[in-house]
């Protein structure tokens, strides 16, 4: 695990994963699939994803240096304020105890918070602990260290890679990355976040999965940001916020806004019937195989319809081992037209996933003298 950590705070992806995956337990751990993207995805990767890859970092104590093993502050104070009147035992039912409490670390949206910015995990990171190899491929770190919390409302759905906020501090439009926000939240929506610069135009976006709240936190957040923290403990505590506000249902996807895995939104029954299961387990990416030439036939015959899910293909061509199967399984010559066309809808670093397997797929199979890609 040490030698994982190492490679990851130098900024090799593809060492500490063979390092992490020679311990069978964490297999399919959500570190693990996080992991094995950027190592996938490489030199593609764009800055941003790399940036987000160091609040990961910077919430776990391998990785930092912490050996406590005492009660966390962090995860003590969200408690105290996302959680005034207790836990919804409706969780416990999925969840033991140990399993839910342990769960806050990766799906509470306020320990996060505190952890990677009000703890100073995040700058600690990257002031002592993060290469430089690793520092260079992120977006503008420093500034992503020292991020205000803000209060916004959504204005538009996705269109042209970008949406539109208002920033409730002064009314002004605010232009950010299309991470597929829109896709679950409607146009009015109100939201706690950090807007942090990228190189990826239009220069701005969400360090990571904003929190949805009403209206009167939002603004009383953008009023004065420095006391975002005490602004969500008294809404919490007079229940303008509902209970388990800050508990996310589902693991968040480092490379969108939404939660992860919900390509599987693209599944239809009769999909299902055509995956194969182990001891009644299915493999996702048996599933990604079954949606996947629905999402080439589409992008290659009616493309604008391909436009309103665009997020939910661009996170099933993310999804670890996805292309070397699509490589095995979708290799024909015959199936270069469809991944261009669909890389002519994704946006990176999905796009740049289409591209190649179009190339491979070409230089294996494809007739002397045809033009490249």
């Amino acid at each position: 695990m040490r030698a994982a950590a190492d490679a990851e705070l130098q900024g090799d992806p593809q060492t500490a994963l063979r390092h992490y995956e020679s311990i069978a337990r964490f297999t399919g751990s959500m570190h693990h699939r996080r992991l094995r993207l950027l190592a996938e995805v490489g030199d593609d990767a764009p800055g941003w994803l790399w940036a987000r890859w160091l609040t990961v970092q910077a919430r776990r104590p391998l990785w930092t240096g912490s050996e406590s093993t005492g009660p966390d502050p962090a995860l003590e104070t969200a408690l105290k304020v996302a959680y005034p009147h207790g836990i919804d035992l409706s969780h416990s039912d999925v969840l033991s105890l140990d399993v839910f409490v342990a769960s806050l670390y990766e799906r509470d949206w306020v320990t996060r918070q505190l952890i990677v910015y009000e703890s100073g995990g995040l700058g600690h990171l990257v002031d002592e602990l993060a290469g430089p190899r690793l520092l260079e491929h992120a977006d503008q770190p420093a500034a992503w260290v020292s991020a205000p919390m803000g209060g916004y409302r959504l204005e538009s759905d996705s269109a042209g890679g970008s949406l539109m906020l208002t920033d409730l501090a002064d009314g002004q439009p605010v232009e950010i990355l299309d991470l597929g926000l829109a896709m679950e939240h409607a146009p009015g929506t109100h939201l706690l976040g950090r807007l942090v610069p990228t190189r990826t135009p239009p220069g701005r976006m969400f360090e990571w999965r904003p929190l949805r709240v009403d209206p009167m936190t939002a603004r009383k957040v953008a009023a004065n940001p420095a006391t975002w923290l005490e602004v969500v403990a008294e809404q919490a505590a007079t229940g303008a916020l509902p209970m388990m506000f800050s508990y996310l249902d589902d693991d968040t996807s480092m490379a969108f806004d939404i939660a992860d895995r919900s390509w599987l939104g693209l599944l239809e029954t009769d999909d299902i019937d055509r995956i194969p299961t182990t001891d009644g387990l299915i493999d996702y990416a048996d599933v990604a195989l079954a949606v996947l030439p629905r999402v080439l036939w589409v992008a290659e015959h009616s493309p604008e319809h391909l436009g309103a899910v665009r997020h939910y293909a661009e996170a099933l061509l993310l999804e670890p081992g996805v292309c070397e199967e699509a490589r095995e399984h979708f290799g024909g010559f015959s199936d270069v037209p469809a991944w261009r066309a669909l890389a002519g809808v994704l946006r990176e670093p999905a796009r740049s996933r289409c591209l190649e397997l179009a190339r491979s797929q070409r230089d294996c199979s494809s007739p002397e003298g045809v033009e490249s890609a």
